[in-house]
């Protein structure tokens, strides 16, 4: 079962200030009140989100924005204090605390004008496969794209796309082995592709 974000301006506006106003204030379970704050959480996410999943888990104090460019799958979670401005989740993904996606920039056109002053620009949501696991203080930046099975080291960035069944970790991070069918294969493979990349970083 899908849900999809309320077509009503009102059912939403309640559902934002239940969601910052209270739920996302409410423990994670085991704590006491941890149950109550995930089922409050979860009732006002897929209130708000593009659409999600039947069954969805969101920690404490995850900033969502207004919802609307964030797409969570079935049996999917994103971790405590996480920032999250646009993201599209397939079902079954596990994400750590304190991710962070960007999916904006700040506008630098004119040398005359400070930088803050001279707006934003949205940029492509990242992109997160099934089955995969995104460690705690992960960054994503705009328009990346997660493979299926993927695991992604705590505190990485990710620049670059990163390929089905990829462990992959660092500042940028680089698939450091393949560990899912025909892993004995493909970790020749991206051996390769690590020392490929490493080259780009050089020139």
């Amino acid at each position: 079962m899908t849900h999809s974000r309320s077509n009503n301006r009102f059912t939403r506006a309640i559902a934002m200030f239940l969601y910052y106003g209270f739920a996302s204030h409410l423990p994670e379970y085991p704590l006491p009140g941890g149950k109550l704050g995930r089922v409050l959480r979860q009732a006002c996410a897929q209130t708000l989100l593009e659409n999600s999943g039947g069954w969805i888990n969101i920690g404490p104090r995850v900033y969502l924005g207004d919802g609307s460019k964030i797409l969570l799958g079935d049996q999917s979670s994103i971790g405590r204090d996480s920032r999250v401005e646009a993201l599209h989740v397939a079902d079954g993904v596990m994400i750590g605390p304190e991710l962070l996606v960007i999916a904006r920039n700040h506008v630098f056109d004119d040398p005359t004008v400070p930088i803050g002053w001279q707006g934003t620009t949205s940029l492509a949501a990242p992109t997160i496969g099934y089955g995969s696991w995104l460690g705690a203080r992960v960054t994503l930046l705009p328009g990346v794209h997660i493979g299926r099975y993927c695991v992604i080291g705590a505190g990485s960035v990710v620049t670059r796309d990163i390929a089905d069944y990829s462990v992959a970790a660092g500042n940028p991070a680089r698939v450091i082995r393949i560990w899912g069918p025909s892993s004995r294969q493909t970790n020749a493979q991206s051996d390769a592709l690590a020392d490929s990349q490493s080259s780009e970083d050089l020139q």
